[in-house]
């Protein structure tokens, strides 16, 4: 790789031709080179790519601008001086002429000639990297010989003759004044002047250090110049480029602190409010006097949501008091973003902090609890009261159903012998609906009428079984098994 020639200038991505101006080179390929389109629309978008990027670095550092003026509209420190503005006699609009086409154009030229001054630059310092003419393996070697002709085929110097003052402190060269070139444009300057890029800045610009490579370690190493000072070279401009540029590199990689505070913020509004809901189904539980979480749990999940609150609250107003401190205030669009972001945590805590349910003292929570006891007895005894209403109403329809039946035997028995139907010549199919005549009590039976009520559902359950009538014989099952289950719990009691 460091073989490879390092070639600079508007080059046609073809053939290879230095065009000088961004204009030929679109001219030359069009002509030339009209067949590949591909590649003509990426050199028509190499540019305002760049350009892009640029004027959105300007478009920030515009912003900046503070508003001086009072609400009427006055600058602030300047008075009346003895005259009532509202005196003035009023002026007409007169004519007015828009200059955003011109400042338009300006820019633009002005950002192309920053593009290419600063590609220009780099490409003209990795080549003095790849060179070696500024590194040296050990402090107790010499310089290398055929340096200054090395510097000089890699970047055209000017003549010494041509330059007769320094063109930036306007001062006379002499012998105590001398001439120095600048190794990345070739100008000329004093040494009051000039700046020296250290190899390390340099490779940290191009990144070159990023791969990890045998050579980007060598590049490390000490740099001497013929002043026997640390660096390359250069004029305050190619400096500047420089460092505009990697400071432009750095914040793209580096948040604001805004942005580091407000991400902070947002992670403890995650974790408040994955927790809230936990307490809030504490809490009331509790406070309906439940057992099954403890007052001192709640509490702890309580310190710790209010904590996240307050770290909300905190970093919400480091956001908004950012940079009033320092020397040149925010600009209007960051002072207004940061009151946003304070104005959204202090409705975010009022909606969420200040509703949270608070927990009951222990005392009242023991009253609570008693309460629920109580109440779940009231409820327990008012249900089992209503389950033996239940099956009392139903015993009484089962009683009023037997005296219908034997008041309708008495009456078959009134009847002449031929129309007498007994139960067992009627076929199932023909009894349906007829209902069951209980069973007559025996002799010997037990006087308990409980019993007997249980001897005459087990009679109808055996009649519906015989009339295949399944769905009554479940009801009355269940209702069998209600009565066992009482005739069981008054022997109990007693």
């Amino acid at each position: 790789m460091e073989s490879d020639e390092i070639k600079e200038g508007f080059l046609c991505p073809i053939c290879l031709k230095d065009m000088r101006s961004a204009s030929l080179l679109q001219k030359h390929f069009e002509d030339v080179h009209s067949d590949d389109k591909d590649t003509l629309r990426q050199i028509r978008g190499m540019f305002g790519k760049a350009k892009r990027k640029i004027m959105d670095k300007i478009d920030n550092t515009d912003g900046e601008v503070v508003n001086n003026l009072t609400q009427d509209g006055i600058p602030e420190g300047s008075g009346n001086r003895g005259v009532d503005p509202f005196l003035w006699d009023h002026q007409e609009f007169g004519v007015s002429r828009s200059r955003f086409r011109e400042f338009r154009d300006i820019r633009d030229a002005e950002i192309d000639r920053f593009v290419v001054e600063t590609n220009k630059i780099l490409i003209r310092l990795e080549k003095l990297l790849r060179s070696g003419v500024h590194v040296l393996v050990s402090p107790s070697l010499s310089a290398r010989p055929g340096r200054k002709s090395l510097e000089k085929s890699l970047v055209p110097w000017i003549a010494d003759s041509e330059v007769k003052f320094c063109p930036i402190c306007k001062k006379q060269f002499n012998v105590a004044r001398r001439r120095h070139h600048c190794r990345l444009c070739g100008g000329i300057m004093c040494a009051k002047c000039s700046a020296f890029a250290s190899v390390t800045f340099s490779v940290s610009v191009l990144k070159l250090d990023q791969s990890g490579s045998h050579a980007s370690r060598k590049w490390i190493g000490q740099s001497r110049d013929d002043s026997e000072e640390a660096g390359i070279r250069t004029c305050l401009s190619c400096m500047d480029c420089l460092e505009r540029y990697d400071k432009q590199e750095k914040e793209k990689k580096a948040k604001p602190p805004v942005v580091q505070l407000y991400e902070k913020m947002k992670s403890s509004m995650a974790e408040a409010e994955t927790l809230q809901p936990v307490y809030i189904k504490m809490a009331d539980s509790i406070n309906l006097g439940d057992i099954q979480y403890d007052l001192e749990e709640a509490a702890q999940v309580r310190m710790k949501l209010v904590k996240m609150y307050e770290t909300v609250d905190i970093l919400s107003k480091k956001i908004a008091s950012l940079g009033m401190q320092a020397e040149k205030p925010p600009s209007p669009h960051t002072l207004k973003l940061q009151k946003k972001i304070r104005a959204y945590a202090t409705g975010y805590l009022q909606e969420n902090m200040f509703t949270l349910p608070n927990l009951p003292p222990l005392d009242r929570i023991r009253k609570l609890q008693e309460d629920r006891a109580n109440s779940l007895a009231r409820r327990a005894t008012e249900e089992k009261a209503q389950r033996e209403r239940a099956m009392q109403e139903r015993l009484q329809a089962a009683k009023m159903q037997q005296h219908k039946r034997e008041g309708s035997g008495d009456f078959n028995r009134n009847r002449p012998p031929g129309k007498v139907h007994t139960g067992r010549r009627t076929s199932p199919e023909s009894g349906v609906g007829n209902g069951w005549g209980p069973v007559p009590v025996m002799q010997g039976s037990s006087p308990d009428p409980m019993l007997q009520q249980i001897d005459i559902i087990k009679s109808y359950i055996k009649q519906a079984k015989e009339q295949h009538k399944f769905d009554e014989v479940d009801m009355l099952q269940k209702n069998l098994m209600e009565l066992e289950a009482e005739y069981t719990r008054q022997h109990q009691k007693r």
